[in-house]
């Protein structure tokens, strides 16, 4: 299978990249944007669509559409294939310099697409970051100076803004604190001892109860009770000698020492 045919990607060459420019090149109104370029609707249809001004009223027309045709949904599909061949072949991007494909939005590797524009549809440069770590089957994509991150595997929409609000000032912050340290070349041994401070107290419960959360869909906390394992939206410090720490530790933690041993 071409590498524009994959409609979802991750590049198996790479588990981390640190102190890179990469760039979330997305198609913008991407159903729409592409019904007009392929003609796939007729003109009234389209209108109707064109008309619709919030964005998540007009997934829906569509969504209803597709399940509704099945001629228009196939051809959507293979219009998203095209769509990708020709950004593809205008940037000469390949495997080398892409990251990862979700549908309608490519993440390159130093890489500048000079060719955003084709006929109707617009391959804006959505976000920019400078590292990426997979973790637990996670793809955490980083922007160290900014502080901010986007992540890829534990929900959209509302559920990614309030994963990342949750977490940002705890494992979030702990992951871009890491990720700085490899961008700017910190020494190992320097490093290797800021993580052996933070694994210390993690372990031994020293730090902020935000730190325990886990990261994860429910971003619950575990707490060890005699009924068994009580998960809760919400802990006070009162049971932070409780609560299991390992989620985390496992997940995240490990994997990250790994990377500097």
């Amino acid at each position: 299978m071409k590498l524009y045919e994959r409609s979802t990607w991750l590049n198996p060459k790479y588990e981390y990249l640190f102190g890179k420019r990469i760039v979330e090149y997305d198609m913008q109104s991407a159903g729409l944007s592409l019904v007009k370029e392929y003609h796939l609707l007729d003109d009234k249809t389209i209108k109707s669509l064109d008309d619709t001004i919030i964005k998540k009223d007009r997934v829906v027309k569509l969504g209803l559409i597709q399940r509704n045709d099945k001629k228009f949904a196939k051809a959507l599909s293979e219009a998203f294939v095209d769509a990708r061949k020709r950004f593809f072949q205008a940037n000469n991007l390949n495997e080398d310099n892409i990251l990862s494909i979700k549908k309608d939005a490519f993440f390159t590797i130093d890489t500048e697409c000079e060719v955003t524009e084709l006929g109707k549809l617009n391959f804006r440069p959505k976000h920019k970051y400078s590292s990426f770590i997979k973790l637990n089957r996670i793809e955490f994509y980083l922007d160290t100076i900014g502080r901010s991150v986007d992540i890829k595997g534990l929900g959209q929409g509302a559920i990614h803004e309030k994963l990342v609000e949750l977490h940002i000032n705890y494992m979030l912050d702990f992951i871009l604190t890491f990720a700085r340290g490899r961008e700017v070349n910190t020494d190992l041994e320097v490093q290797s001892k800021w993580l052996s401070t933070f694994v210390k107290r993690y372990r031994h419960k020293e730090l902020d109860i935000g730190y325990y959360r886990e990261l994860s869909q429910t971003m619950d906390f575990k707490v060890n009770s005699e009924e068994g394992i009580l998960s809760m939206n919400e802990c006070s410090p009162v049971f932070l000698d409780d609560i299991d720490i390992s989620y985390n530790y496992y997940n995240y933690i490990v994997p990250l020492i790994s990377i500097i041993i």
